[in-house]
């Protein structure tokens, strides 16, 4: 079971919530869901909670790294770029909640107050939960109570209304985490990391053509040297490794669900020649993209010939 992020023109996750009536979402993951143990750096207006079970893993958050073991937990702040990976190539169980600020009802004094000033202060990046410490681990112990409720199959009817309570109940806590750390209130501006997120927004919209490291710093209209310097603080990656590390994760796309040839998907997804796209394919995943492709217990379509080259849709 691979999972793909779902992810528009400007690095934000399409987020599908799961109770019609709640806007929250729960799953279960395991770090080998995803495509090299790793998730593409994006973002989304859900706040994001994170809690170990099983094994550990890295959690990268606007040039921050967290090593997260079992038992401990993150929350990631709304709007912040961030992704989770394996250093070690080892494998981590893990849950991951997501909670959309209108859950609290954004007309209320109870967003005004307590959750407006924490989202929209972009010197709260995210909150490492350690279960040695009282009041973090209060967090963890309420975030297993909401799994617990989620797959209660005989509460049915209220279960939304109990998920949601105990979210309220979650936020208390952490709220006055946040309080006790944080002058909320003047609300903080991050602009480097607003300029951040146009120069991503313009590589995932435009990939697939032949781009330069100016190209993408006139995007943020910021000289060669801050487009450098704000990719290595906000996603651990110089502006065309990361380019080229997301037209491969496209590549890998096609390969699985098209019947495009290779030589197709390596000009769609941006690369001039076969040999190049190969040869970084190869280095990124440890096969050629035709073995990629044959080991896809998915792919079930034929190649084709190099005809009719189309450039693909943006994500």
């Amino acid at each position: 079971m691979k999972r793909n992020l779902k992810i528009l023109e400007n690095s934000f996750e399409i987020i599908q919530y799961y109770m019609p009536h709640t806007d929250f979402v729960l799953q279960e993951n395991k770090l080998s869901y995803f495509e090299n143990m790793q998730a593409i750096c994006h973002w989304h207006d859900d706040i994001e909670l994170i809690r170990i079970t099983r094994g550990q893993m890295n959690f990268y958050v606007n040039g921050s790294t967290y090593l997260m073991k079992e038992n401990t937990g993150l929350i990631v702040n709304s709007k912040q770029f961030h992704y989770g990976y394996s250093e070690q190539g080892g494998d981590c169980d893990f849950l991951c909640i997501l909670i959309h600020p209108t859950l609290f009802n954004p007309s209320s004094d109870i967003y005004k107050y307590f959750v407006k000033p924490i989202i929209d202060n972009n010197k709260i990046e995210a909150l490492y939960l350690r279960a040695n410490h009282p009041t973090e681990n209060n967090i963890l112990s309420r975030l297993d109570d909401l799994v617990s409720s989620y797959h209660d199959e005989a509460n049915t009817v209220s279960k939304e209304l109990f998920c949601t309570s105990i979210i309220y109940d979650l936020w208390s806590t952490y709220y006055r985490i946040i309080q006790s750390q944080f002058d909320l209130s003047e609300i903080t501006i991050n602009n480097d990391l607003i300029i951040q997120k146009k120069m991503t927004s313009f590589i995932y919209q435009n990939y697939m053509h032949q781009l330069t490291l100016n190209d993408i710093a006139v995007s943020g209209n910021v000289c060669r040297s801050k487009c450098c310097k704000l990719f290595k603080h906000f996603v651990k990656q110089s502006p065309i490794d990361f380019l080229n590390f997301y037209r491969l994760e496209m590549s890998k796309n096609l390969l699985k669900k098209t019947p495009l040839s290779i030589t197709q998907i390596a000009m769609n997804c941006g690369f001039n020649h076969l040999s190049y796209f190969s040869k970084m394919f190869w280095q990124k995943n440890n096969c050629s993209p035709k073995e990629y492709r044959k080991r896809d217990s998915q792919n079930k379509y034929p190649t084709t010939t190099d005809t009719c080259i189309k450039k693909p849709n943006s994500i």
